[in-house]
């Protein structure tokens, strides 16, 4: 069990040893709250919630450093965050917050004054990643809840337009034309198969088959910077039937 003992300068110091056996201490104007801390911390230990005072000044950023760090994501998937933490998070909540101190307020007022900037999907991802960093440090056991729960986010729905397919004639008559040469065969496959960029950039002659008219994606390009890798498919590929129309003229 603490205690409570008096201080030279007429406070209150409150004494306990954490679940480790390490000796802890806090200083309080009153007795009275010295007790009811106490107090506090003798529940929290008995209910396996227990949270050094002292890990929760730890700044933001340098948690945020460590999270990043531990993350096995995707190459592109890493790069957005890096984006999003650099831009948007830690100028908000870098250098100056202490874990501890970023409460619901604070969260939803930064919410409100990206909102006012960014577009609703923007402010949904920036708001993702410091949700994400402040779960890790509930984990961590650095904090107790996460300020972010219970924030309002702008909404990210969007009334929708009828769609608009490309005829063949636009395709054939405008498209490819004013599409530089060495692209045209990268559009039409496109147009033809329905391929993503990466699949389409990917592609490699062994996954092709003229007679049957149909390929197989086994293989993404991934742009890392100024970089591209190629990159294994997760399964064993898709199977993709491929147009045989032909320009009529």
């Amino acid at each position: 069990m603490g205690h409570v003992s008096p201080t030279p300068s007429g406070k209150f110091r409150a004494n306990w040893r954490d679940p480790a056996n390490n000796q802890k201490a806090k200083t309080f104007k009153t007795q009275k709250e010295a007790k009811a801390f106490l107090a506090e911390v003798e529940s929290a230990k008995n209910h396996g919630t227990y949270l050094d005072p002292q890990v929760g000044k730890l700044l933001f950023a340098k948690h945020a450093e460590h999270w990043i760090a531990g993350r096995h994501v995707e190459v592109r998937t890493h790069e957005r965050t890096l984006s999003v933490m650099r831009i948007h998070v830690l100028p908000q909540w870098g250098s100056s917050w202490p874990l501890a101190n970023i409460d619901h307020r604070a969260v939803q007022e930064w919410v409100n004054a990206l909102s006012r900037k960014l577009a609703p999907a923007s402010v949904a991802k920036c708001f993702g990643v410091l949700s994400m960093v402040m779960d890790s440090a509930i984990y961590a056991r650095l904090i107790g809840i996460n300020p972010c729960k219970g924030v309002n986010l702008p909404s990210t729905h969007k009334p929708r337009r009828p769609a608009q397919a490309l005829s063949r004639a636009d395709f054939f008559e405008r498209l490819l034309p004013a599409t530089a040469p060495n692209y045209r065969a990268l559009v039409a496959l496109a147009a033809g198969t329905g391929l993503r960029w990466g699949e389409a950039a990917g592609l490699a002659w062994g996954a092709v088959d003229l007679d049957a008219a149909r390929l197989r994606v086994v293989q993404v390009v991934i742009e890392s910077g100024e970089c591209a890798a190629s990159s294994r498919t997760r399964n064993r590929g898709r199977a993709c039937a491929a147009s045989r129309c032909r320009d009529s003229s």
